[in-house]
């Protein structure tokens, strides 16, 4: 499965200078409100907190808990796992590089990594920083070599052998440049790149060009002892907590860990207002793409409105969901993290826009508390293919319950909700199986970080 995930899919107790919450067109109250209903009410989440930015302050809304039973308040200072917001680090990273003069975004990849790794190249081109970042490099979503045997963490063994094993023998789909395809892999790649040339590890460059600049002392992929104790317990669902991912060598897709304070920071100067860094990061707004799928940046995603136009980036692991939005013309950044899977996208959208509506969340799907008919769902057994990412979930009847395995992964009980709704009670993923006209199964719908993903059958 896919367990690390910005949903591209998404187009989604202490309070602080409420005042400007009031001036954001959304008051404190009603933030709070809606993060009350998502955790009290939609158990979307088990504490959530809330940061914007402009240039008349900051301030932070907060609701719910570190963990459940058992933990403390959240608030701005609360560590989460930030996911493939980490990207958007990663970028300005790649754009500091250049700015030093050290890396050029037209760069190919295979300049800047062993001569024993093959780098595929497709038609006469190799892939450059700009495709890597762009997610635009043909290259797949994730490493597939890892077969990890623990689904709460399946990226904990990539290390270098394997990135390089895996690269050097795959095969491009497409042409470079071709088509967007969102990718971890090309992004770690970036990062990978970035660490090489410098002669540093990636969080040591993460420290010294955008932390210590920028003021960010709870910012971290290794978390300290003190650090520890300000954790959000990460949950798939409201009852299972998990652990955050492990990313091997590879963090530079999703393994930065952070707090709201230190978001705004980061969003502040984002934004415009007065930073160290503002040259690179203003370069890094730069519009890369659009011709064809989402309009990027350098790792930003620009969602434009009439007169508007919003920079975003979120992240979805297995038990925490992030998003960081920027509204370039009025200097507002937001900043919404949640210590569980479900996307809270769209309280970001709204909060950067009022007049985008709020979704209507779907609370997490609990076990049925009899048994099913399986004369019902018999034909549920079979192979099922995604095409995005490409990935088979082969399903399969074990006695009086029903088991997954996707490929690479280990298996894992799919749990029912109902007769054609089930869970995964170890990552929170569901699953509805859908059938024909004729009654027949052909296929499932996956929901995860609330992204909708269909699956044909292709073998009984």
């Amino acid at each position: 499965m896919n367990l690390l995930r910005p949903t591209t899919f998404a187009l989604f107790v202490a309070i602080a200078f409420v005042a400007r919450a009031e001036d954001a067109g959304v008051s404190a109250d009603d933030i709070r409100a809606i993060l009350r209903q998502r955790v009290d009410v939609d158990h979307n989440s088990i504490g959530m907190v809330v940061g914007i930015v402009d240039p008349s302050g900051e301030q932070v809304v907060s609701y719910g808990y570190t963990d459940h039973p058992g933990g403390v308040e959240v608030n701005g200072e609360t560590i989460y796992e930030i996911g493939s917001v980490t990207k958007v680090f990663t970028s300005l990273l790649l754009q500091d590089m250049i700015e030093r003069g050290e890396m050029k975004l037209d760069d190919s990849l295979a300049k800047y990594l062993p001569a024993n790794v093959k780098v595929p190249s497709r038609g006469g081109k190799e892939i450059t920083f700009h495709d890597l970042i762009t997610h635009r490099s043909s290259l797949p979503r994730d490493v597939q070599n890892l077969a990890p045997t623990d689904p709460l963490n399946p990226c904990g063994n990539l290390t270098t052998e394997r990135m390089y094993s895996f690269l050097s023998g795959c095969d491009l789909p497409r042409d470079i440049g071709a088509k967007f395809e969102y990718s971890n892999m090309g992004v770690s790649l970036v990062g990978h790149a970035i660490a090489l040339k410098a002669g540093q590890d990636y969080e040591t460059l993460l420290l010294e060009r955008i932390c210590r600049p920028l003021k960010m002392s709870d910012t971290r992929l290794t978390l300290g002892p003190e650090l520890q104790d300000r954790v959000a317990q990460a949950h798939s669902r409201p009852d299972f907590p998990v652990p955050y991912l492990q990313f091997g060598d590879f963090p530079a897709a999703g393994g930065i860990h952070s707090t709201v304070r230190d978001l705004l920071k980061f969003a502040a100067a984002e934004v415009g207002l007065p930073n160290p860094l503002a040259a690179a990061i203003l370069k890094t707004h730069a519009i890369q793409t659009g011709s064809t799928g989402p309009k990027m940046a350098m790792g930003w995603f620009v969602s434009t409105e009439p007169g508007r136009e919003f920079l975003w980036h979120n992240g979805g692991t297995i038990g925490c969901h992030s998003f960081v939005g920027l509204d370039l013309a009025k200097k507002r950044g937001v900043v919404v993290l949640s210590n569980q899977w479900q996307s809270i996208d769209d309280i970001g959208f709204h909060l950067l826009d009022p007049q985008k509506k709020l979704a209507r969340v779907k609370r997490p799907l609990t076990r049925l508390s009899g048994k099913i008919d399986f004369d019902a769902c018999k034909d549920y057994a079979g192979r099922y293919r995604l095409t995005y990412p490409a990935l088979d979930i082969v399903v399969r009847r074990d006695g009086d319950r029903f088991l997954a395995q996707p490929t690479g992964f280990a298996e894992f009980e799919l749990a029912p909700a109902s007769q054609t709704e089930f869970f995964s009670p170890e990552i929170g993923v569901e699953f509805t199986f859908v059938k024909n006209a004729r009654g027949e199964t052909d296929g499932m719908v996956i929901v995860e970080a609330g992204a909708n993903v269909k699956a044909a059958k292709v073998e009984k």
